[in-house]
């Protein structure tokens, strides 16, 4: 603690996803369809909060990072029908805050939100094109995620500072 009510730590995740998206765009050329799935999210962030007896309301920020899949099929023009993969590790930022309450000495529930975004960037690989000069598409973006979550919290160890609901 810095001071008698101020509280500062480092917390990281590491959690599974099933985000799944589909999006279909026409460029000057040609008109293709991606699917997109995310596999995994993790973050490490710095955290600081305020307490009010076993109750801290903090703010949290830092580094984010997911697996992203995308498959891409070309729907029209001379590539109709060739079908490309990308694969990366996507590195960007995160910002929330959340509540947490001490429920036992070691235990602890809490309620957090998350505003993560990342930068995108896949390249395409299509192997069978027609023309060498469309063989490869390269895409960048923004990603954005909200989310929303609860967790319980268990403290190993002797003690715990937090004081029981009465």
């Amino acid at each position: 603690m810095l001071a008698p009510r101020i509280l500062i730590g480092v917390e990281g995740d590491f959690d599974g996803s099933s985000v799944r998206g589909k999006n279909t765009f026409c460029g000057q050329n040609n008109c293709a369809m991606s699917s997109g799935e995310q596999d995994w999210i993790a973050t490490l962030r710095g955290r600081i909060g305020y307490t009010f007896g076993h109750v801290l309301v903090y703010g949290t920020g830092g580094w984010a990072w997911t697996e992203t899949h995308t498959d891409r099929v070309i729907l029209t023009g001379k590539n109709a029908g060739q079908v490309a993969s990308a694969s990366s590790t996507e590195s960007g930022w995160t910002a929330g805050g959340g509540v947490e309450i001490g429920i036992l000495p070691n235990m602890s529930v809490k309620a957090e939100y998350l505003w993560v975004n990342y930068d995108v960037d896949h390249t395409f690989s299509y192997p069978n094109a027609n023309n060498p000069t469309n063989a490869f598409r390269h895409s960048t973006g923004d990603a954005e995620e909200q989310i929303w979550r609860v967790g319980l919290n268990i403290k190993l160890g002797d003690r715990c500072d937090a004081e029981p609901l009465k």
